[in-house]
């Protein structure tokens, strides 16, 4: 082979070569100038029980203040508030590439005597190419009340240990076009913790 044909080869690697990192260099730059904007809260109702609110894991990206959504503590002496409105002002940073954004927290049900009703509210909030859900792990999709079991108490002379029952809350949020800004504002996600009551039917 000559050294010109050589050199044309060389070049239109070369050629080639120099398109492709130009291409990807400027789907780098359109992926860092989509806008993404997601900030809300999570509000706590809780009435006459004894339960914890787990500190909120999140995972696919992260909070723009790391002391928010810490773990609420409520009985009879312990309203949680302090620790309840580290829920509110939420801001999410959300990964480069638009991946979904997962937050998980557990409610656990400490009284040893009665259940606790988990429910979850109406999500408010402004959209703008995008979607929040909210589950209860272990109900059916689209199930918003879950009850939990009382806590079966230690039994020193059996060997047992204290037993909690709880249920995790897991929150998604989701990115319809990752080639487009996306946002939800002031959202709000209500959940209601209360003593379980049956209903009685009266025939």
């Amino acid at each position: 082979m000559s050294t010109k044909k050589k050199l044309i080869i060389s070049l239109s690697v070369l050629s080639v070569t120099i398109i492709v990192a130009i291409a990807s260099v400027v789907g780098v730059l359109a992926l860092i100038n989509t806008d993404f904007n997601f900030g809300g809260s999570i509000s706590f109702t809780a009435t006459n029980i004894h339960a914890t609110v787990s500190k909120a894991s999140i995972t696919g990206g992260t909070v723009t203040d790391e002391t928010k959504m810490q773990e609420i503590f409520i009985d009879a002496e312990h309203t949680g508030s302090e620790a309840m409105q580290t829920w509110s002002g939420v801001n999410l940073n959300f990964p480069e590439n638009g991946a979904d954004v997962v937050i998980k927290f557990t409610i656990t049900n400490h009284s040893e005597n009665e259940k606790l009703r988990l429910t979850i509210g109406e999500l408010t909030g402004t959209y703008n190419n995008a979607t929040m859900s909210v589950a209860i792990t272990g109900e059916e999709e689209g199930v918003t009340t879950a009850t939990i079991d009382p806590a079966v108490p230690a039994d020193a002379d059996a060997g047992t240990q204290k037993i909690e029952y709880s249920k995790e809350v897991v929150v998604t949020f989701h990115i319809a076009d990752k080639n487009k800004d996306a946002s939800i504002t002031n959202f709000n996600i209500p959940i209601n913790l209360t003593k379980f009551e049956a209903y009685n039917v009266t025939l």
